[in-house]
């Protein structure tokens, strides 16, 4: 197995990135929430999600919606 699955294995458990995948595709701006916080708090997901298995445009899908 390579070293960077394994680190992944370790560092980021599969019900982990799964619970992210969810958390990042059903993404909703809160009602107290500006557009901004909404934008960061997005971007921090997508940087807490080490598989980088959505693209740019698909990104912009998922919070635009």
């Amino acid at each position: 197995m390579h070293y960077h699955k394994r680190f992944l294995l370790i560092y980021n458990p599969p019900n982990i990135n799964v619970k992210l995948r969810n958390d990042i595709t059903s993404f909703r701006q809160s009602d107290d929430e500006t557009l901004n916080e909404s934008w960061e708090r997005f971007k921090e997901l997508l940087r807490k999600f080490p598989i980088r298995g959505f693209q740019h445009w698909t990104q912009m899908e998922m919070f635009y919606n």
